[in-house]
């Protein structure tokens, strides 16, 4: 065997390794965005039940306030609760997207209904 076929032969593995190492990069990530979209479907759902709680919190209080039992710092407290769970909601829904989007692209799907999906989960 001459020397050119041995380099030829050495390029060939070499490129065989690089792309074994890029699907495997290709399957893990595909793996880690597919666990932050499926996380992050069941945060947004604990998230919406802690903002209606939230939200039910300072509404209570506000009552409570007006038949004497609350103070305004009571409140304000529950209403800056609120504010903190509308927040937290809020970054759960954009980081699963984010997720949602990374993985439509890494599983190389058709670019039409990955933004017909979004548009559906940002209703």
């Amino acid at each position: 065997m001459n020397a050119s076929k041995r380099e030829a032969l050495a390029r060939q593995i070499q490129a065989e390794e690089l792309l074994e190492a890029t699907r495997r990069d290709l399957a893990l990530r595909i793996t880690t965005e597919y666990r932050n979209v499926t996380e992050g479907r069941l945060r947004v759902r604990a998230l919406e039940q802690a903002e209606r709680s939230a939200a039910q919190l300072a509404h209570s209080s506000r009552k409570s306030m007006q038949g004497g039992a609350r103070t305004l710092v009571d409140v304000l407290n529950a209403d800056q609760k609120k504010a903190q769970a509308q927040r937290d909601l809020a970054r759960a829904r954009y980081e699963m997207l984010v997720a949602y989007v990374r993985l439509h692209a890494l599983a190389g799907s058709d670019e039409g209904v990955g933004i017909a999906a979004v548009n559906g989960l940002l209703r």
